[in-house]
């Protein structure tokens, strides 16, 4: 088995202990899986990233934080207070894609082990939920707290 497939093998077995019927979450278009922890939506995704040292398959975990505030001064903040916090953090990092704060964890699938593949999504789901809630309390102009 090539470590893709060994990766998607990992996948489905966080899938079945869970009890998360792969064709819920699955794009049936990509190697993207849907998932979420409490309040944060986040995604598993394989993908081909080609490079200087040839075409590598990868593994990216990664959370939905929050939309990008639009009044400058939260925004400085928010991105003052994501690099603060990318200092302190093992394993994953937060990042801004398009209008989003993502919290990512990503690395080539080769040499991936269940432990390591364990450890990116436990970690990405975890502080994804954890950190959502204090991100748009903290930056959000429309926040209102879980069950308001």
């Amino acid at each position: 088995m090539d470590a893709k497939q060994t990766a998607i093998g990992y996948i489905n077995e966080i899938l079945n202990e869970w009890g998360v019927p792969e064709s819920d979450c699955k794009d049936p278009n990509k190697d993207i899986w849907w998932l979420r922890q409490g309040s944060a939506e986040f995604h598993v995704e394989l993908f081909s990233n080609p490079g200087r040292r040839g075409t590598k398959d990868c593994i990216e975990v990664s959370g939905k934080i929050m939309e990008i505030p639009s009044d400058p001064v939260k925004k400085q903040e928010l991105y003052q207070y994501i690099l603060e916090m990318n200092a302190t953090g093992v394993g994953c990092w937060f990042a801004v894609r398009g209008k989003l704060v993502m919290l990512i964890s990503n690395r080539e699938i080769e040499g991936l082990d269940k432990i390591e593949f364990r450890s990116m999504i436990d970690d990405v789901r975890f502080y994804s939920d954890q950190f959502d809630d204090i991100f748009k309390e903290k930056y959000g102009a429309n926040y209102k707290a879980p069950g308001q």
